[in-house]
């Protein structure tokens, strides 16, 4: 029934949650934020939701305030890749 799968974990059941950590440490696993993280993502997951985690500072995000800062000069923007993943997702 649909109340079951509503209380039944499984992969994907509620979605897609994508999260992205910003940090100033370069390594991304050397942090307390991905520490803490890793600790929500686990909870999510065990409910069903499937998560991603991005690691803002592993992109070239140009400074500015278009979607895509390399239709205004700039070389390389890769927000555009970033925001497409936000979007995706349902959560």
């Amino acid at each position: 029934t649909s109340q079951q799968n509503r209380t039944t974990p499984g992969p994907n059941l509620w979605g897609h949650l994508t999260i992205l950590k910003r940090s100033l440490n370069a390594n991304a696993d050397a942090s307390h934020t991905m520490r803490l993280i890793k600790r929500a993502a686990g909870v999510m997951r065990s409910a069903g939701i499937a998560v991603s985690v991005e690691h803002v500072l592993d992109y070239d995000i140009a400074f500015g305030m278009q979607r895509d800062m390399t239709e205004h000069g700039v070389e390389i923007d890769d927000w555009p890749t970033i925001q497409a993943k936000i979007e995706a997702a349902d959560i």
